[in-house]
């Protein structure tokens, strides 16, 4: 038996507000420590508003309703940094009696990058130019790193906000290194730099970040990097102007040939006078790794599919409980439709959310690690 059923929402996204001393009636209440509420207005009136109030210690990613329903919401915010870039202000919608309205908070981003008078930003023009190349801690989901819960939580997005907050205009700029780092034929790895980094690289680019050496899994890898990434800074410097800054960051994983690959990019970067950005002991602290049942947002929808060993809805949501491992994990997310075959146990649906796996991806940075990793580069950037 199979059961399809087809839900419609608006995202909205926001974060802390200082305002915290303005009253509103029928304030949004939240449950403790959970990452998703549910709240059914149960007014006596036919119609009601509600109003979203942050304090500061509340990361609210969305807030969704079921269009049948939606009139007004109000989101108080004053200014929102470490999520979308479509910022919020003054948004109301009108929400009727019985109206579902599920609230999905990130309760793992304990704070945010800090703004700090003691930073020596970048001299000259009100513009930086920043490009990012890099491995899966770039573009391990296609347009962010993974495993960011969304595009606006990664790396990338954190240090062009943090410029941006200081009034800058960031130009920020992307390029995947492919599979750069397990290529061993030289001539297949230049290739991969003309077409992806070195287009993106001239005399107006005031700074590159390279996030490279967390796939260098042999020996015979870690002999072609040895060369490769010599010869990559020499050509990026040769590209870019003298004043321009090039910060290379080190792996995030720690073992075996990969510490080896962080000892040449550490050694590399001193070399030719970069700036060396050390991160590898983050990964130690579990709590800046991504986890078995993260969910994931992505900009555009998708289809996704997964075997359950529960499911269960409520309102406009599907908690599913699996099984990785021997561990059992249970995420809920907001899908656009879905189809569940339950004599085989297998869920699809169509949305912009998916859930992580893959033990391999779960540990890949998550919110709180991107912010630790941004907060080192923007200090290297800004000194």
């Amino acid at each position: 038996m199979k059961k399809i059923i087809t839900t419609f929402f608006i995202f909205f996204l926001a974060a802390c507000s200082e305002n915290t001393d303005i009253i509103y009636p029928a304030p949004l209440a939240f449950s403790e420590n959970k990452s998703a509420d549910t709240l059914q207005l149960q007014q006596e009136t036919e119609q009601d508003t509600v109003y979203v109030n942050q304090t500061d210690t509340l990361y609210i990613d969305r807030i969704s309703v079921d269009t049948q329903y939606v009139q007004q919401i109000k989101i108080d915010t004053q200014y929102i940094f470490h999520h979308d870039t479509s910022f919020i202000f003054d948004t109301t919608y009108l929400l009727q009696k019985d109206t579902i309205l599920v609230v999905h908070r990130d309760i793992s981003a304990s704070d945010q990058l800090p703004s700090n008078d003691s930073l020596k930003i970048p001299e000259g023009s009100d513009t930086l130019n920043i490009v990012y190349f890099g491995n899966s801690l770039i573009m391990g989901y296609d347009s962010f790193g993974m495993s960011a819960s969304a595009a606006t939580q990664d790396l990338c997005t954190k240090v062009n906000q943090y410029f941006s907050s200081l009034g800058y205009v960031v130009n920020g700029v992307r390029a995947t290194s492919k599979d750069f780092e397990r290529r061993l034929v030289k001539s297949e790895r230049e290739e991969i730099l003309a077409e992806k980094l070195y287009p993106e690289l001239d005399k107006s680019t005031d700074i590159l970040v390279i996030v490279l050496s967390d796939n260098i899994v042999n020996d015979e890898m870690l002999d072609a990097f040895r060369d490769s990434f010599a010869e990559l800074l020499d050509s990026a410097q040769s590209r870019m102007s003298d004043s321009a800054k090039i910060i290379c960051v080190s792996s995030w994983y720690t073992s075996g040939t990969i510490d080896k690959a962080r000892e040449i990019v550490e050694a590399k970067s001193r070399e030719k006078g970069v700036t060396f950005v050390d991160i590898s002991d983050l990964y130690a602290d579990e709590g800046n790794r991504s986890y078995l049942g993260a969910v994931i947002f992505r900009n555009d929808v998708r289809q996704y599919s997964m075997s359950y060993d529960a499911i269960s809805e409520v309102a406009c949501t599907l908690t599913i409980r699996f099984s990785v491992e021997g561990k059992t994990v249970s995420s809920t997310i907001i899908p656009d439709s879905y189809e569940i075959d339950y004599e085989n146990k297998v869920v699809s649906w169509t949305g912009h959310e998916f859930i992580v796996t893959n033990p391999a991806i779960a540990t890949h940075p998550g919110d709180l690690g991107f912010t630790r990793i941004a907060e080192r580069v923007v200090s290297a950037i800004s000194n």
